[in-house]
């Protein structure tokens, strides 16, 4: 079995991740993760910090801290964490509901895990008023990415990292603002937090690692030279 490889803004391992898409995918699949700010020092991601906004976004460390990196840094740092995965990886999936950029490396399909959880959010929120829970830091920006859902999508925070609000408070205060299907707009809310979201709703809640997981279930990447004559 190929490994699946798996790409976070951070540092790896995501053990905050990396369990539950095992979880869907089956034990016998292999899972490689490399790390944008993976073998950096504390000076260099130092200098790589911004303030949460447009400039930055925010992404956990191997320490389990999290930290907001400067936008205009992640595609080079990017592009070297997709040179790193082993050769024989041919699918891999970016951890991370953000807009990141495609690199190309041949016999390798990227995954924009963003473009397929707002797919996922398009084909359920027909007629229904969407509520998106955001980590505190992308609150403000949060209606650049999910305002076309709908004429009135509501938005409220939560942390899914213990530092800021829990979810089951924010899913309560979309509910009660007339929210009817909540999504979770960050890779690191997991199906616990899914859980505790419509605990605190009444509402279906979409997990962006559960969608993830159910796309890479779909997706089979035969090696080329194998191709059937």
């Amino acid at each position: 079995m190929r490994p699946i490889g798996l790409l976070t803004i951070g540092q790896s391992p995501r053990t905050d991740i990396e369990p539950a898409l095992a979880g869907i995918l089956g034990a016998n699949v292999p899972l490689v993760c490399e790390g944008a700010l993976d073998g950096l020092s504390s000076e260099q991601l130092g200098e790589l910090e911004a303030p949460a906004g447009p400039a930055g976004i925010e992404t956990r460390l191997a320490d389990g801290s999290t930290v907001v990196v400067r936008r205009d840094a992640l595609p080079s740092l990017l592009r070297a964490a997709v040179a790193r995965l082993p050769s024989d990886v041919r699918l891999a999936a970016y951890l991370c509901t953000g807009a990141l950029p495609d690199i190309a490396r041949e016999g390798l399909l990227l995954l924009d895990s963003g473009a397929i959880l707002h797919g996922t959010v398009a084909a359920t929120a027909q007629g229904r008023r969407l509520g998106v829970i955001s980590l505190p830091s992308d609150l403000a920006d949060a209606p650049e990415s999910w305002a076309h859902h709908g004429p009135e999508v509501l938005y409220a925070a939560a942390d899914p990292y213990g530092d800021g609000p829990p979810v089951t408070e924010a899913a309560r205060e979309l509910a009660d603002s007339g929210a009817t299907l909540l999504v979770l707009d960050c890779m690191g809310f997991d199906a616990g937090h899914q859980a505790e979201a419509a605990r605190g709703s009444a509402l279906p809640v979409i997990c962006p690692a559960v969608v993830l997981g159910h796309a890479l279930t779909a997706l089979t990447v035969p090696d080329p030279e194998h191709r059937a004559r």
